[in-house]
């Protein structure tokens, strides 16, 4: 999710998933230039401890904000997550369970 297009609006964060990348592999989800990503892809940032303790719009399945609430210093309040795909929009509260959704 960190390599699709991403807009914070209020509470909510905003994935738009039919605006990956262009080096994102969309079949397998791997960069397809993951080591020289930074000088390929300007828009690419570097993840730091910094960021996955306090950037909101990092997603709960990313391996960084998994480790920091392990370690208890995840620091970001959580946002609603809006996933835009084929001009439909889902809308899945962090605290759901099971991916229960409404629509948008």
């Amino acid at each position: 999710m960190c390599c699709h297009e991403k807009v914070i609006y209020g509470d909510e964060l905003i994935y738009d998933m039919d605006s990956a990348c262009e080096f994102l592999d969309v079949l397998t989800n791997f960069c397809m230039v993951y080591p020289a990503r930074f000088r390929k892809c300007p828009r690419c940032r570097k993840m730091t401890l910094w960021k996955a303790m306090m950037a909101a719009w990092l997603p709960e399945s990313c391996a960084y904000v998994q480790w920091a609430r392990r370690h208890h210093i995840r620091l970001a309040s959580r946002l609603r997550l809006v996933i835009a795909e084929d001009g439909f929009c889902k809308a899945v509260l962090p605290d759901e369970d099971e991916g229960e959704s409404e629509n948008v």
